[in-house]
């Protein structure tokens, strides 16, 4: 397994699954792109509570995430010809935060910084 972090848009909304024993999974899929215009697609499971309900009440189709934690490498189909990347996630940070909105208890969203203005429209023009 290798340690990666992730950056990239939520490709469906976060599912969560109660499997045996109660336990509850929380299972996202994020899209990145690289330079050379084609996207990976890396299916991400969360199982720490907290951090999945974060997921689940914060995370949406569409925003922009960053994601890190475990990555492994899955073969899949009749021949184990097809491959897919999976993140066992322990963080998530959301790029895309709600206008105003709270995170957790006592932590709110980073404001937006105001546009720096140039030295054109600093200066007045006498005419």
């Amino acid at each position: 397994m290798i340690n990666a972090t992730i950056t990239g848009r939520v490709g469906q909304p976060p599912e969560l699954k109660t499997i045996a024993g109660g336990r509850q999974l929380v299972t996202l899929s994020v899209a990145s792109s690289n330079r050379k215009d084609s996207t990976t697609w890396v299916r991400c499971t969360i199982w720490r509570e907290q951090l999945g309900q974060f997921v689940m009440d914060k995370v949406t189709k569409g925003a922009r995430v960053c994601v890190a934690g475990m990555l492994e490498e899955q073969a899949w189909g009749d021949n184990g010809d097809k491959k897919s990347l999976d993140l066992d996630c322990t963080t998530v940070e959301l790029y895309d935060w709600p206008e105003g909105g709270t995170v957790t208890p006592g932590i709110t969203a980073p404001k937006a910084r105001p546009a720096p203005r140039s030295t054109a429209q600093a200066e007045e023009s006498p005419f």
